[in-house]
């Protein structure tokens, strides 16, 4: 089992860092100094970091990972393509999906954009503008992490791709400005010129097509990036999670068992920040319907709306026969000045005084609140054992 996931990250392209951090990289990359404000002299240091990443992480590391069943697995940059010129089509006009289909959604400045997570699994990072604002979008396979973030530092945009490195099974990213190396958890940088730079999130859902669909029928769907070269609707890690408590085979040769255990480590969650607070609200335990939790961060209210019946990723190979799920999403309960209580009534999401009925995208659907929009804090997807990693310190609401 172990030697068999090992060959399958390594076809993904990822590299295991021992104990959780993240490799330094070919030829100890995160030694070079970026200080150079010379652009001609820093791209050809970042082409000589690249170059050396494909002598580094060569045939012959990989195949001894694979046929030894233990880590480091290496590939160099780019083994995985980013998606650098996204393409989309209008929400109403898109016939690959169906329904059920699991998508990663975002709203820019009244932008509604859906990225779906059968081309993720092969790309892992979209670089994107929405509006005027630059995104990068990404998706790990090995810790289900939907995230996003502005990709602007000091005025100017980064464009990102994947390193081919992991930290704790997480997708470590790279800019091609500078080459330096981020955490797509936290949207950190962890070497290189800007090291201990951090991107400012941006929020995101991973829900079903049909359920984004109907909430904005005019957004826009990401396209299938190269049609030719990969199997779209094929998910290369289907069977990774069959049983959430199961440690992930990548952390078993390096990190050990999972610390924190008030969940299992493979549990889906939905995790948020609020003022610099994380909070974890668990996908529910029970099949159908909808569910939701509420709690208090940090003196915000918080309400997470949850819904059955998305595509799971990473349990089967044919995504559309895979497991059947939760999707979740947490907004600020609060209209204007006035804080919202929500409830169940007859399987829909209720504002309690007014009456209202709100939608897993956090619109109030009918009564007196129909329009209304709540505001999403900062959050991401992800299993538990990555989440609690990245914010050991994390709340976690459970149903009472």
């Amino acid at each position: 089992m172990i030697a068999g996931v090992l060959a399958l990250v390594a076809l993904a392209g990822a590299c295991s860092a021992d104990q959780g951090e993240i490799v330094a990289g070919p030829n100890d990359v995160e030694a070079v100094a970026f200080a150079s404000q010379d652009e001609a002299a820093r791209d050809r240091r970042v082409e000589s970091i690249r170059r050396s990443s494909r002598v580094a992480c060569g045939p012959a590391r990989r195949l001894n990972s694979i046929r030894t069943g233990a880590g480091p697995l290496c590939a160099p940059f780019d083994s995985i393509p980013a998606v650098n010129d996204p393409e989309f089509t209008p929400a109403r006009d898109e016939v690959e999906l169906g329904g059920e289909e699991p998508v990663i959604t975002l709203s820019v400045a009244g932008e509604h954009r859906a990225y779906p997570v059968r081309y993720l699994i092969f790309h892992e990072v979209v670089n994107d503008l929405v509006g005027d604002t630059p995104i990068v979008v990404s998706f790990c396979p090995l810790c289900n992490s939907a995230v996003a973030h502005k990709r602007q530092l000091d005025g100017k945009t980064l464009s990102f791709g994947v390193s081919g490195q992991l930290a704790y099974a997480n997708l470590v990213m790279f800019d091609r400005e500078t080459a330096s190396l981020w955490q797509q958890m936290t949207g950190l940088a962890t070497s290189g010129e800007l090291a201990d730079r951090r991107l400012e999130p941006v929020p995101v859902q991973m829900v079903s097509f049909e359920t984004w669909m109907a909430a904005h029928p005019d957004g826009l769907v990401l396209q299938p990036p190269d049609a030719g070269a990969y199997p779209y609707g094929t998910d290369p890690y289907g069977g990774y999670d069959t049983d959430p408590a199961e440690q992930s085979p990548v952390l078993q040769q390096s990190a050990g068992p999972v610390k924190d255990t008030r969940l299992s480590p493979k549990w889906r969650v939905v995790g948020a920040v609020v003022d610099d607070v994380a909070v974890a609200f668990p996908l529910p335990e029970k099949t159908g319907g909808t569910q939701l939790l509420e709690t208090r961060v940090a003196g915000v209210p918080l309400v997470a709306f949850f819904e059955y019946g998305t595509i799971e990723p990473e349990t089967d190979r044919d995504l559309a026969s895979a497991r059947r799920g939760w999707a979740g999403s947490v907004w600020i309960a609060r209209n204007g000045g006035r804080e919202l209580a929500f409830e169940l009534r007859d399987g829909e999401l209720v504002e309690t005084r007014s009456a209202s009925s709100f939608d897993l995208l956090g619109r109030g659907v009918s009564g007196e609140l129909t329009g209304v929009q709540l505001e999403a804090p900062q959050q991401l997807t992800s299993f538990w054992f990555s989440w609690v990693h990245f914010y050991p310190e994390s709340l976690l609401v459970r149903d009472p």
